[in-house]
């Protein structure tokens, strides 16, 4: 599991960017005299292990702390709309059946086995309210 709490505070902990590799370091505002190396890349060896090298320190700038922080942020508000989703459906079905006439607007019935909804089990779902109600009769 991740230590969403850890990990925000290191973003927050971290040099500020914009992040950028260039010439084998990682650093901030490197086209002012301000700019901080956040990481060197070892000697460049060539061939396979440099190239690797650069795409890792490619990935650690994409990985900045901005985008970790944005990340975080929208991980936390997926959360809440899921648990907030999860406490309505299970209001739901605690709540009991409420009839509704069948040629209501926006009214979806699903069938099994017949052509006549007079005839048959149905269930439906009325879009724009929260409430499924399964009808014997529909």
């Amino acid at each position: 599991m991740i230590d969403i709490n850890s990990l925000r505070r290191l973003a927050q902990a971290a040099t500020p960017g914009p992040w950028e590799f260039w010439h084998g370091m990682i650093a901030t505002d490197i086209d002012n005299d301000g700019g901080v190396v956040i990481a060197n890349r070892p000697t460049p060896s060539g061939g396979k292990l440099q190239a690797r090298v650069d795409t890792n320190f490619q990935y650690i700038v994409a990985a900045n702390p901005a985008a970790i922080t944005e990340l975080l942020d929208r991980l936390e508000a997926a959360e809440e709309e899921r648990d907030a989703l999860r406490a309505k459906i299970e209001a739901m079905e605690k709540q009991e059946p409420v009839a509704h006439y069948k040629d209501a607007p926006h009214t979806i019935y699903l069938q099994t086995g017949c052509d006549d909804p007079e005839d048959c089990e149905c269930s439906f779902n009325e879009w724009g309210d929260t409430r499924i109600t399964r009808l014997n009769d529909c």
